[in-house]
C-alpha cells in the first residue's frame, strides 16, 4: 500500500528485518532521548481495512498490482483485479476460507491476529 520506503537508515539506526519487497523492514533507532521503532507494512491493519483503503484510493495506478494480483492467480482485468481482491480480503476477515489462505500463501502469523500484531502489542507494552 506504501509507493515509499526507506532507502538509506539515519545514523545510529539499525535494521531489524528485510524481505524481498524492502531492504527495511523493520527498524530501531534509539539514541539521544528518541525511541522510535518502525515497520514499513502495516500490522494495525485487519484483510477489510486493506480492502476498504483499495476502495477509497487509485491503487490499480502502484506499479505492482497487477504482478501481486498474477502471482496469486487473481484472473480478473482491469478494475476487476482489484475488486476480486477487496471481496476475496473482505472474507478472509470473517473467516479465513482455506481457498483464500492458499490463493494469498498467507502465513501462520497472518492469519493469527495476535502473532500478526505482534509488534504493534510489544512496542505499546514499552511505551
Amino acid at each position: 500500500m506504501h509507493r515509499d520506503e526507506i532507502a538509506d537508515l539515519p545514523q545510529g539506526a539499525v535494521s531489524l528485518a528485510s524481505n524481498d519487497h524492502s531492504q527495511h523492514q523493520a527498524i530501531a533507532y534509539e539514541q539521544d532521548g528518541v525511541r522510535f521503532w518502525g515497520v514499513q507494512y502495516h500490522p494495525e491493519l485487519s484483510f477489510g481495512d486493506i480492502a476498504r483503503y483499495m476502495a477509497l484510493n487509485d491503487v490499480d495506478s502502484f506499479s505492482d498490482a497487477k504482478s501481486f494480483a498474477a502471482k496469486h492467480s487473481v484472473e480478473a482485468d482491469g478494475p476487476d483485479v482489484m475488486a476480486e481482491i477487496m471481496a476475496d480480503f473482505h472474507q478472509l476477515d470473517e473467516d479465513m476460507p482455506p481457498e483464500l489462505v492458499t490463493k494469498y500463501q498467507l502465513s501462520e502469523a497472518l492469519m493469527d491476529k495476535t502473532a500478526h500484531r505482534c509488534e504493534l502489542i510489544n512496542f505499546l507494552a514499552q511505551l
